[in-house]
């Protein structure tokens, strides 16, 4: 028999968040599309965390971007994972995109930095996403400062179990917090013990059946089913905590035991994952139901919903997530909502590009300014890195951003007739005689996408 120690020392098993953080490092699409191809979420939980909390604290945020862009990646777990790293550029940007700051308080809380949650409290963001925060880290001090300017005490206790804090969950029960946040905290972390104690002093088991799925922990959700295998009820909280937390296979074996589905579409839309989402309201799920899934963490605001219906296939569902959100902001107009979510879709479609690339070619000018200012490079008339700068504030991107839409402009005008010219973004090329002489042939055609570019620019203004 092997010994304690030599059982420790062997190689572990890669754990799925592993494996995406590991294959998202290293930019391998192909990899992270076949998962997704193999019932995987790319947002699935362990505990408390997946992998672009992970690489958002890091500072990755090559990684990040590349999640996001390429897999629709929850925006507010990112948030979330730079405050706690207290990377506060890309925290601001993300914000500034209409993400959550109560999420960024959250994570800024838990990495410690009071001065960025007292300027986001003050921006804002509500005290109980700080109390959490706090109290998963164990800074007691401010929780209770929080408490005493009214933040809520039931946010606190399910900080500290989340953190493990067991003292500090008692004497906020003793004061009156809900023991069901309790449970539910110590669930989602897997502290089993402090999840039977809480259950034996009256915590609702349903509330510990969602950390648990949420968590991923299916050896207690199974047990907890197995103690009431009548109880749909349970059941219907168990696939809800699963999709949530992106747990795929699990989400399928409830289903096909007779659990409802319209829990699982409103988990999924709850955790942000659209393309779960998608595939059960393709198979029949509640629309209704996935609205008020995604009506959380500000997700139905502006920026963000729009964001959410151009990454959803279904039309009527885009209609009503264009007219919830219009609930929160009248000044928005259901109609054009969802004629420019039809418009970005077929952008991505045509020129392969994400969100935040496609709709950049809708920026009133943005176009013209892309054919016509490569013209001007062409002639020698201006110089080519000036040219990528002017066409990066035009577009509101990043250079590398703006590089990636201008490739896919010339590769959709030119497929047919011409090479790729912008292999690493070498903008020079555009004044070699090699560059003059290829596209020599092209020149006409050129000029068509020229005018036929004007003619959509009219359309977005």
């Amino acid at each position: 028999m092997l010994s304690q120690q030599t059982i420790e020392q062997l190689p572990k098993e890669e754990t799925i968040v592993e494996k995406i953080y590991r294959l998202a490092e290293a930019k391998d699409e192909k990899a992270l599309t076949d998962l997704v191809k193999q019932n995987v979420c790319i947002g699935v939980f362990q505990g408390g965390y997946n992998a672009i909390k992970l690489l958002s604290a890091e500072g990755d945020t090559k990684s990040v971007d590349f999640l996001i862009g390429k897999f629709n990646a929850n925006r507010n777990d990112a948030v979330m994972g730079y405050a706690m790293g207290g990377h506060v550029e890309q925290v601001n940007q993300l914000i500034a995109q209409g993400v959550s700051r109560d999420r960024a308080v959250d994570g800024y809380a838990r990495g410690g930095h009071i001065k960025l949650v007292n300027q986001q409290l003050e921006q804002g963001a509500n005290r109980k996403w700080a109390v959490l925060g706090y109290a998963f880290r164990g800074d007691v001090d401010q929780v209770n400062q929080l408490i005493a300017q009214g933040a809520s005490r039931d946010w606190a206790v399910n900080g500290y179990a989340k953190g493990g804090h067991i003292k500090q969950v008692n004497q906020q029960l003793e004061q009156g917090a809900d023991r069901n946040f309790a449970v539910k905290g110590y669930a989602i972390y897997g502290y089993v013990e402090q999840v039977n104690q809480q259950i034996g002093q009256g915590a609702s088991r349903n509330e510990a059946m969602t950390g648990y799925a949420f968590g991923g922990h299916v050896e207690q959700v199974n047990r907890l089913i197995a103690g009431a295998p009548e109880n749909m009820l349970l059941k219907s909280y168990a696939i809800f905590g699963y999709a949530h937390g992106g747990h795929v296979e699990q989400v399928k074996q409830l289903l096909a035991q007779g659990a409802n589905c319209h829990d699982a579409v409103r988990g999924y839309a709850n955790g942000g994952h659209t393309e779960q989402v998608n595939q059960l309201i393709a198979q029949g799920a509640n629309r209704h139901d996935a609205v008020m899934g995604y009506d959380y963490d500000n997700n139905l605001e502006k920026e963000n919903v729009l964001r959410i219906m151009v990454q959803t296939d279904c039309a009527e569902l885009r209609k009503l997530l264009a007219e919830e959100a219009k609930k929160k902001d009248n000044s928005l107009d259901v109609n054009s909502m969802c004629e420019k979510a039809t418009t970005l879709i077929k952008i991505q479609k045509e020129y392969q590009l994400d969100f935040n690339q496609s709709k950049a070619l809708t920026v009133k000018g943005a176009r013209t300014w892309l054919f016509q200012g490569q013209q001007f490079v062409k002639s020698n008339a201006l110089v080519s890195d000036v040219f990528l700068r002017i066409a990066s504030v035009v577009v509101g991107l990043s250079q590398y951003d703006t590089g990636i839409v201008l490739k896919a402009v010339h590769e959709k005008l030119f497929k047919d007739s011409v090479q790729s010219i912008f292999n690493n973004f070498n903008l020079g090329l555009f004044a070699t005689d090699q560059y003059l002489e290829k596209h020599h042939k092209a020149e006409k055609r050129y000029q068509k996408g020229i005018d036929t570019a004007f003619e959509r620019d009219l359309k977005f203004k």
